[in-house]
């Protein structure tokens, strides 16, 4: 990264701004507000200084350099933005809205998405199979070695289950519960017990009535991985989402995931590491709970180095490389 320096622009008061602050060969560089105009003259910026890559990580400042075409530009998506508008019930906004993503996105060299999950789902969002061509798979940075002591977890018998999540509408909170309550009213004598903790907002309380002792809140922590430690599972009941980082995290510091069917780990899922069940079924939930005790004990032998920052910066700047090299070639 010696040879590379990185502008960073951003809104003023971005939560990312004090962590690449420390960066040597980055330059952060704020805007007020991302407008037609903000684009303009950030892009008269980026012209006089030659830069060779603009890469966008929202849509938004994207879709306002869309008449600027001169530096080759590469666009990340993230599976948690681009796949909420699978719910908007609107049919003419949704139209609209894929018809300017299509726009944005036929302007860019190269796509990145975060996992194949999310590869398969742009062939739903393009207009033209030859664009799926354009996306390649980088995942984010994963930092691991989260040294921490274990939480006191008021353990049950059989399995004791955290959910860390805010309380959002992707993050299927609401739909975790009512099949908890459809469990609370089955008789569950040949399944293994188990209990659920919830760490998030406190907006989550509401959701533990009436699941008879199944859920219960914990509180709003801003480390989790403590808790994370002493569960046996993460359990991650998502509509949807991108390259969910709490599963990463917990695969870190050693504790398996259970995961809805929905929430993008369909390609990691390998029943011992990662186990999915299908979204708001019972049944099966209860039978991959079974499952999952059996193997509790055993080690987590997922493969992080894959989301090591040397990982995927090797990965990310030979993307940068070869478009600099083609540029030099021209």
């Amino acid at each position: 990264m010696a040879d590379v320096h990185i502008l960073l622009y951003g809104k003023k008061g971005g939560e990312l701004c004090g962590e690449f602050l420390s960066l040597p060969n980055v330059e952060l560089r704020t805007v007020s507000e991302w407008s037609p105009l903000t684009a303009w003259k950030v892009y008269r910026e980026l012209r006089r200084e030659g830069v060779h890559i603009i890469h966008f990580h929202h849509l938004l400042p994207a879709l306002y350099f869309l008449p600027f075409n001169k530096i080759p530009k590469i666009i990340t998506l993230h599976g948690l933005h681009i796949r909420k508008y699978d719910f908007i019930k609107a049919p003419l906004r949704k139209l609209l809205r894929r018809f300017c993503v299509n726009m944005i996105l036929y302007t860019m060299e190269k796509i990145v998405v975060l996992c194949l999950e999310d590869k398969k789902y742009m062939c739903k969002v393009f207009y033209h199979d030859r664009d799926i061509n354009k996306v390649v798979v980088i995942p984010n940075v994963m930092e691991q070695g989260h040294d921490t002591e274990i939480a006191d977890l008021p353990r049950r018998e059989g399995l004791n289950l955290l959910v860390v999540a805010r309380y959002d509408y992707p993050k299927g909170l609401d739909l975790l519960t009512e099949m908890i309550k459809k469990i609370s009213r089955m008789d569950t004598s040949t399944h293994v017990p188990f209990q659920i903790y919830l760490i998030g907002d406190e907006e989550i309380i509401g959701l533990t009535e009436g699941t008879e002792g199944y859920m219960k809140y914990l509180g709003k922590t801003l480390s989790p991985y403590a808790y994370m430690k002493a569960a046996d599972y993460l359990l991650l009941p998502s509509r949807w989402e991108g390259l969910p980082m709490a599963a990463l995290e917990s695969l870190s510091v050693g504790t398996k995931v259970i995961a809805s069917n929905t929430a993008n780990l369909n390609d990691f899922a390998d029943g011992e590491n990662i186990v999915t069940y299908e979204l708001g079924n019972e049944q099966n939930f209860l039978q991959v709970l079974d499952r999952a005790y059996l193997k509790k004990e055993n080690p987590v032998t997922f493969d992080m180095s894959l989301f090591s920052p040397a990982h995927v910066g090797k990965q990310m700047m030979g993307l940068y490389m070869r478009y600099i090299s083609n540029m030099k070639e021209v």
